[in-house]
């Protein structure tokens, strides 16, 4: 992205609102319906999994084992399993 590309940087925050939106309301209905514990805030949560999901977009270019690119998200997603 070049610096000062306001209408990029508009694309950019639309995009990620969206995907965090969509993270958010999956997880509301996911612990409504039982499937997950926590104690972390969900909206808290959804940031993260954006901050995962745009990481791993990244690395995965790099990056070819399957099994390195698991064991990336598993620390991140057991977030869903505290008590």
């Amino acid at each position: 992205m070049i610096p000062g590309d306001e209408k990029m940087a508009e694309i950019l925050e639309q995009n990620k609102s969206w995907i965090v939106n969509l993270f958010h309301a999956y997880l509301e209905k996911g612990q409504a319906e039982g499937q997950f514990v926590t104690q972390q805030a969900l909206k808290s949560i959804a940031l993260m999994l954006y901050t995962l999901h745009s990481g791993l977009q990244v690395v995965a270019k790099v990056e070819s084992d399957k099994d390195e690119l698991g064991q990336m998200i598993e620390v991140p997603l057991s977030l869903l399993q505290d008590t």
